[in-house]
């Protein structure tokens, strides 16, 4: 439909991811439910998608050093800094700091000093092939894996829970549409700004060139990430593409849907 009306799918899916984030980072005054029935794409009057956001019944407000903690906590899983990470989940009230990484991130969060498994856990096939006692193990792992989320869910602040079912949804949207933008990124940029909001108050000069510093590191971080992922995807699709030519590989949509089964794995996890 989007399509249709001559408006370009990546645009409406940078403005959908943005227009989020801010309300995430630098508001903390979010929309809780954002299906699709509840954003309204119009062509605007010079020709590009604008967003309408309907039903605005489910709200909640993430305010004060609670928000700041938060984009703090996204500032530090993006510059992998481990230190900086449970120092922010403490101020969230939360201990167990690569489970909320996690839940921030809908992706694997790899820490040093913390792990989720600490070996890869098995896909369906291979779970149909164990024996009974080595499924025990590992259902021993998952429930403890399950008592630390919900460790987590407790002891966060209760607007946390509407802003992770705003960014599953959001994840969901763009997964949809092919993951045509860089949804991290972008909600990167709106959690260093919204780290940075206060800075100008009483601040002098050099703390003022001090935050503009950082904020040029954590871009630099995040352009830098962006980067080499678009390079490992080149490098990867020509390899393969190679491969493909001589027998030796599946085709694209195979690997796509063995992508697909694992993301969804690992969400059931």
């Amino acid at each position: 439909g989007i399509k249709r009306y001559g408006l370009s799918l990546k645009d409406v899916d940078q403005k959908l991811v943005k227009s989020f984030s801010d309300q995430i980072f630098l508001s903390g005054f979010v929309h809780a439910d954002p299906h699709p029935g509840n954003v309204f794409v119009r062509k605007g009057p010079d020709g590009v998608a604008q967003l309408v956001l309907l039903d605005h019944g489910l709200y909640d407000s993430l305010q004060g050093e609670h928000r700041k903690a938060l984009c703090q906590l996204y500032k530090a899983i993006i510059m992998n800094d481990e230190e900086a990470m449970n120092a922010s989940s403490n101020k969230l009230g939360v201990q167990d700091s690569l489970i909320l990484a996690i839940l921030i991130m809908q992706r694997p969060v790899r820490m040093k000093t913390k792990q989720l498994f600490d070996i890869k856990p098995p896909s369906r096939e291979e779970w149909m092939l164990m024996g009974k006692e080595e499924k025990e193990v590992w259902k021993d792992r998952f429930q403890e894996i399950r008592s630390r989320v919900l460790t987590v869910m407790r002891d966060m602040p209760s607007p946390l829970f509407w802003i992770f079912r705003n960014l599953n949804t959001i994840r969901a949207i763009i997964r949809d549409h092919g993951n045509t933008v860089d949804r991290y990124g972008i909600m990167a940029r709106s959690a260093i700004k919204g780290s940075h909001l206060d800075d100008h108050i009483n601040s002098s000069v050099v703390g003022v060139l001090r935050s503009w510093w950082s904020r040029c590191v954590y871009d630099y971080y995040v352009w830098k990430e962006d980067y080499t992922q678009k390079l490992f995807i080149f490098i990867a699709t020509n390899y393969l593409r190679l491969l493909q030519m001589v027998g030796k590989a599946p085709s694209f949509e195979e690997i796509k849907s063995f992508a697909v089964a694992e993301e969804k794995r690992f969400d059931a996890v």
